[in-house]
Order: C-alpha cells, then sequence, then structure tokens
C-alpha cells in the first residue's frame, strides 16, 4: 500500500473523527440499529442465527449482523460457551480462520494473522513455559501455528463435545473456513456434521496432519478448498451466498477495499459480552471496514441478574488486549502502521458496575498504563441490556466533583 492510498483512506474515514459517549448514544438510538436489533431477535426465534467463531482481528469481515453471534478472540482461541453454541436460536456454527491473499504462495503457510504469526514463532523458538500475559495465550490457548488446522481444531473439539452433549436437541452443522481478509472471500476447508467429519478438502488424516503438518504438501496447489458442489446444508450455501453480496456491497462503496485492508489499525479495541454482533447496536460506528477490534467476553449470570466476570474470563481479555494495546504504543504517531490509530477501548456488559470494574483491574495492567498517557486515548464504558445502552460513560478512576462536567 503506497502512503497517498493510506492517507486517501485516512482523511475519508478521519480517525479523529468523534467516538465519544454522545456519538455511541446517538448510534445506538438510530433507526439502523432498532431494526437490526428487532430482525436479530427474530432471527433467534426462527433459528436463523449463525455462530461465527473467529479472530478478533479488524480486518474480518462478516455479513448479516443480524444473524451473527460473534464470539471473536485472537486466532480462535481460548474455551467457547457450548451453552451459546447449542442454543435453540442457533442454526450454523462456522470456525473461521483469515489470512492475507495478496501474500500468500503456494507451498508457504498463509499469512497475515498476527495470532498464528506469534504461534508460529512461539512453536519454532520452543518457547514456553510464560505464567501469564500475552506470550501464556499463545503458548496455551492456540491450538496450531498453521490458520487453516488450527480452526479445523477448534471445529474438531466443538463437534466432538456437541455429540456427546445428552442434551443437544438441535443437529447444527460446523463449517471450517477461511477468509482472505484482503477481498473478504471465504473459502470453505470442511464441514463436520452429527456423526463427525462430514467433507474434507483434502483426502487426508487431519488429526495426523496437525502432528506432522507439511506445509509444502497441504499447500502445494494453493488453499485446499472444498468445492461448493459438495456442500449439501442449505444452511451453509445460504452463508457463503450472504457473504458473496456483503463483498460486493464492500466493494461498490470501497473500490481500494485491498489497500485498506492491508494493516490493521481500527479506532476501537471493543470487548463485550453481548452476543449479537457490536455491530448490530453501532452500525455507523462500526460499518467501516477495519475499523473495530473486537474481543467476546464470557458471561456470568445468575439467572437475570448479571454477576462479576469470572476471573478466568478477565484472564483471558487481558492477555489478548495487550497484542492490540502493545502495537497502539509502539506505532503511536506513524501514521498507517499497525493500531497506530487505536485510541479508544469500549467495555460494554449488561451492568454499568461490572463494566467499570472491568475497566478498573485494565488500567491496573502495566501496558495500559503507558497507552492512557497517549493524547486522547479513552476508555468507554457501557450498560447495554437487550440492544439499548442506557449508560455510556467516558472511564475514569477519578472521582466525579459534584457540578463539574
Amino acid at each position: 500500500m503506497t502512503t497517498e492510498t493510506r492517507m486517501r483512506y485516512t482523511e475519508r474515514r478521519n480517525p479523529h473523527e468523534r467516538i465519544d459517549p454522545k456519538s455511541l448514544d446517538t448510534d445506538n438510538k438510530s433507526p439502523e440499529a432498532r431494526r437490526l436489533s428487532k430482525e436479530w431477535g427474530e432471527n433467534r426465534d426462527h433459528e436463523k442465527l449463525r455462530v461465527i467463531i473467529t479472530c478478533g482481528d479488524a480486518r474480518v469481515l462478516i455479513p448479516n449482523p443480524e444473524r451473527t453471534i460473534s464470539m471473536r478472540s485472537i486466532n480462535l482461541g481460548g474455551k467457547k460457551e457450548r451453552n451459546i453454541l447449542e442454543s435453540k436460536g442457533v442454526g450454523l456454527i462456522v470456525a473461521m480462520a483469515h489470512y492475507d491473499g495478496e501474500t500468500f504462495v503456494n507451498g508457504e503457510t498463509p499469512e497475515g494473522c498476527g495470532g498464528a504469526a506469534a504461534k508460529k514463532k512461539s512453536v519454532e523458538s520452543n518457547s514456553h513455559g510464560a505464567t501469564e500475559g500475552l506470550q501464556y495465550y499463545i503458548e496455551n490457548d492456540i491450538a496450531h501455528p498453521d490458520p487453516i488446522v488450527n480452526a479445523f481444531l477448534t471445529a474438531y473439539k466443538l463437534a466432538k463435545e456437541m455429540r456427546v452433549a445428552k442434551n443437544q436437541k438441535n443437529r447444527i452443522p460446523i463449517l471450517v473456513a477461511i477468509q482472505d481478509h484482503r477481498s473478504g472471500k471465504v473459502l470453505p476447508i470442511a464441514v463436520f456434521n452429527d456423526n463427525g467429519v462430514d467433507k474434507l478438502s483434502q483426502d487426508v488424516d487431519w488429526m495426523e496432519l496437525a502432528n506432522k503438518f507439511d506445509k509444502a504438501k497441504f499447500y502445494a496447489n494453493g488453499i485446499p478448498t472444498l468445492p461448493e458442489s459438495e456442500i449439501s446444508d442449505e444452511r451453509i450455501k445460504d452463508y457463503l451466498d450472504s457473504n458473496r453480496e456483503y463483498m460486493a456491497e464492500m466493494l461498490r462503496a470501497y473500490p481500494d477495499l485491498r489497500d485498506i485492508q492491508e494493516i490493521q489499525n481500527p479506532r476501537i479495541i471493543a470487548i463485550s459480552s453481548k452476543l449479537p454482533s457490536f455491530r448490530t447496536r453501532y452500525p455507523e460506528t462500526a460499518k467501516y471496514p477495519n475499523s473495530v477490534f473486537r474481543l467476546h467476553m464470557p458471561r456470568e449470570k445468575d439467572g437475570e441478574k448479571p454477576m462479576p466476570i469470572a476471573p478466568s474470563a478477565k484472564k483471558k481479555i487481558f492477555e489478548q488486549i495487550e497484542y492490540p494495546v502493545s502495537h497502539a504504543i509502539e506505532n503511536f504517531g506513524k501514521p498507517g502502521q499497525a493500531f497506530s490509530d487505536t485510541d479508544r477501548i469500549i467495555i460494554e456488559t449488561s451492568d454499568i458496575n461490572v463494566s467499570k470494574d472491568l475497566a478498573a483491574d485494565l488500567v491496573a495492567q502495566p501496558y495500559m498504563k503507558e497507552w492512557l498517557k497517549l493524547d486522547d486515548h479513552k476508555i468507554i464504558v457501557i450498560q447495554n441490556k437487550e440492544g439499548i445502552s442506557n449508560v455510556i460513560e467516558f472511564y475514569t478512576d477519578q472521582p466525579k466533583i459534584p457540578g463539574l462536567a
């Protein structure tokens, strides 16, 4: 991407566009947000929701927010909430890796996912023994350094757990896929059904492959894609069709999409415990490609009453958020570099006190202290119930003084 192209994108998107409690409140109250939230509920009632398990990377593009449950983490890592996967509103699960199609070379592992690159580096250096932080997450929560094999192993584990679940009433297919985040094209790799693997893109023993991976053989003829003619499930076909339609719309809106998507540089890091896609609640804020790095935070509830975030879930969030924040600190003041525009962190739960407690623990992290020193870098805390964000505030650990803004 040339400097000129980066400047055109920066000027159009305006990285200094207001992102504050007022703008988010206006967005959440917009007719589009209300429409998307209403349709999400209707799709849940008709079992048309799709659970998308994918990377938090801001360049991953997902169609139909009104049909999406986002379970996003760095390189699909961490434990998944099976109660969500098996809920009656879900009709499809997608485990989707991503890569940069512009840099792919036959015979080589697809690159472009920072989490996959970090795992590869960790494996090659035989790094192990970390007890905390991002490195601990890389060593323990990412299954494999190859993005496709990692997505396959994620789906394999979920499918195995769901098959033995005694209370599972719905039969939900799981699609393994990889997205070229430069073009948005989704390539199907494998499909799991009730009895295990239904279709594979290659006639290989995948579990043996995971342990004895030969990238030269596996990628000899490019990305090993499962032909859509071999996919019979209409729910999967519908998702692939929806993605094609969405990418056609995106390319019309952003003719230079491939350039926009080269380097990850979002304004926002969004941490949310809400099931619907972030874009259902803030469609204007999240409509731009490469604008929001997303992390899903597992929920803790006692009936209808929200409880504090589980320590284990909080730990996983802090491990992952170190990745974008550390890059934002390193690249501050360097236009066009990774995360150089990242100046907002949004924390969204069903209870403002839970959001504030999480923010309080987050700002105590050493890397956050450095990030907060940067000009106009702020945390926003939100209470959202049933799609309505009725409390939105800048977080401050200083007591409010009556009479002052």
